[in-house]
């Protein structure tokens, strides 16, 4: 089960890719989904490479984030007559007030969308008063 909801907001992404044998990739590609801990974008390219570590780089809503990242999977898709594939990951190095950034610009999202049920609304105000009760446990 994941631990925040994932939106369909689709924002231009940057992957800085530095591959085990000391090679960099860049990869531009627009995000299928994302939430508090992770993303997922559309690629033609099958595999994934072997990595060393991975940055990701995007704006959302004027805020500008500089995260690592770990891959998580692929899973192919058909669309018309062609085979795209959905690379997975999931954010590694992101500050708790980015988390909450993200997660309400996510909330914020459905709510346009029209698509926001109480279930959602609940699950959203529990998880700020767990961040709450955390931040202060914390401090």
């Amino acid at each position: 089960k994941r631990e925040y909801y994932r939106a369909d907001i689709h924002i231009p992404v940057k992957l800085l890719i530095l591959l085990q044998n000391g090679q960099v990739k860049n990869i531009e590609a627009t995000t299928k989904n994302i939430s508090g801990r992770g993303m997922c974008f559309v690629s033609v390219e099958p595999e994934f490479p072997n990595y060393h570590s991975i940055t990701i780089n995007f704006t959302l809503n004027g805020r500008f984030f500089v995260v690592t990242g770990d891959y998580v999977h692929s899973t192919p898709v058909k669309y018309k007559n062609a085979t795209l594939y959905i690379h997975a990951f999931k954010f590694i190095s992101i500050e708790v007030e980015d988390i909450n950034f993200i997660v309400k610009e996510c909330f914020l999202h459905q709510l346009k969308q029209k698509k926001v049920t109480w279930w959602y609304i609940l699950t959203f105000v529990t998880m700020l008063k767990t961040l709450f009760e955390w931040v202060i446990i914390v401090l």
